[in-house]
């Protein structure tokens, strides 16, 4: 991300909203064709002024803030009153240009900015504390959706930022584990949206770098690398949505092979200092923006659903009898592949194995093995790439019994 482009997008904000008048109240913003994260961050910006003004109050601090449902009718208050706000010309614009900046950064490095932005002034916080602060979250739903359960279903009632970087780091693992290469892909297009700012076509083309900023801040080293290298082959520096999920499918399952969701991963063991409140069973994305909807067609494993029908073939009988590969490899021997194999991308570990398990002979998936050493310059005889392929052949053992 560039000061330019930054600076360009603040400018067709502020046109677009307050322009070259003294005042604009919150209402008028929000009404204005602005991205929904800068909308969302000023309404919560000028919520919580409100709140702090109204806890200030002498009255307002005999309420007992413990009795039920008291915290909701504030907020909802407040997010009423919050319309009718007047911001002052230089009020709103230095609003305005923390808005961009934080959605910006948001947007491309959701998992550091989270952590900087909640804990920026102290090292651990209380979970009320935390669940005030997501409130201006707007995209990605599912990192607001999944802290709030863990936190309000928790036994603790603060979290140190090392604590919170390894529960943000889990929720992420596991909706890159539960998404398609198309999905991830797709989980982007708010980046595209914002840099774009309008409702734009898949085909139009946005800078390469908020893109490689993304994936790197998932940790996705082997994706980064490739979106790079395939980008200064072809001499650009920009990308397109569709470019985008053209390569993902290209490097996840190869060319000319149909796309098949990923495994759903087992999440990382939680540590000794919050095994007691970090559960995230369920916390994939939810169904809605920012995600594709499941093809019911496909099964959790990613292979195709297998009628149980007697009148199945060879074929399919074949395909049932098959092991999925996620039960070959150990726990031990999952974390050495992604470390020393996939380049600590387990991402890209999870789409592999979700690919071979697709497959039908140890011929295809041999051929399919040798694209991704080929393509990620691995050496097909060091002893871990040796390991991962010999237990990639266990699975079409009684494949190769059957056919001989």
């Amino acid at each position: 991300m560039s000061e330019n482009h930054t600076a360009n997008i603040l400018q067709i904000l502020t046109d677009r909203t307050i322009g070259q008048r003294n005042s604009i109240t919150l209402r008028d913003a929000l009404a204005a064709d602005v991205p929904k994260g800068v909308k969302g961050f000023l309404q919560a910006e000028a919520a919580a002024w409100l709140e702090r003004d109204l806890r200030a109050m002498p009255h307002f601090a005999r309420l007992n803030m413990a009795t039920p449902g008291i915290d909701h009718l504030l907020k909802t208050l407040l997010r009423s009153l919050a319309g009718g706000y007047a911001f002052g010309r230089e009020e709103y614009l230095a609003a305005l240009n923390e808005a961009v900046l934080f959605v910006e950064n948001y947007l491309c490095r959701p998992q550091w900015t989270l952590e900087n932005f909640l804990f920026h002034d102290a090292p651990r916080l209380s979970r009320d504390a935390i669940l005030a602060r997501l409130e201006f979250l707007t995209d990605y739903t599912y990192f607001p959706r999944v802290l709030d359960r863990v936190l309000r279903t928790g036994r603790r009632d603060e979290l140190t930022a090392e604590d919170f970087r390894a529960l943000v780091a889990r929720i992420d693992d596991k909706v890159v584990g539960q998404h398609s290469p198309r999905e991830l892909a797709i989980l982007t297009r708010p980046i595209f949206g914002f840099f774009l700012l309008h409702n734009s076509g898949d085909d139009q083309p946005i800078p390469l770098k908020p893109i490689l900023i993304f994936f790197d801040d998932k940790k996705m080293k082997i994706l980064t690398e490739y979106l790079e290298s395939i980008c200064r082959l072809r001499g650009t520096s920009t990308i397109t949505l569709n470019n985008l999920i053209q390569l993902l499918e290209d490097l996840y399952i190869g060319k000319g092979q149909e796309a098949h969701p990923p495994e759903t991963p087992a999440p990382p063991p939680p540590s000794e200092g919050d095994r007691d409140h970090t559960t995230i069973e369920g916390s994939a994305a939810p169904e809605g923006e920012g995600t594709m909807p499941r093809d019911e067609s496909v099964g959790r494993t990613g292979e195709p659903t297998v009628s149980t029908s007697s009148s199945a073939g060879p074929e399919t009988e074949r395909m049932r009898e098959l092991a999925d590969l996620t039960g070959l490899i150990s726990p031990d021997q999952r974390a050495r592949f992604v470390r020393r194999v996939f380049r600590k991308d387990q991402g890209y570990y999870y789409g592999v194995v979700a690919t071979l398990n697709t497959m039908r002979t140890w011929k295809e998936a041999a051929s399919y093995l040798k694209q991704v050493y080929d393509i990620n310059r691995l050496d097909p005889f060091a002893p871990d790439v040796v390991e991962f392929t010999d237990t990639v052949q266990k699975r079409f053992a009684s494949e190769e019994e059957t056919s001989e």
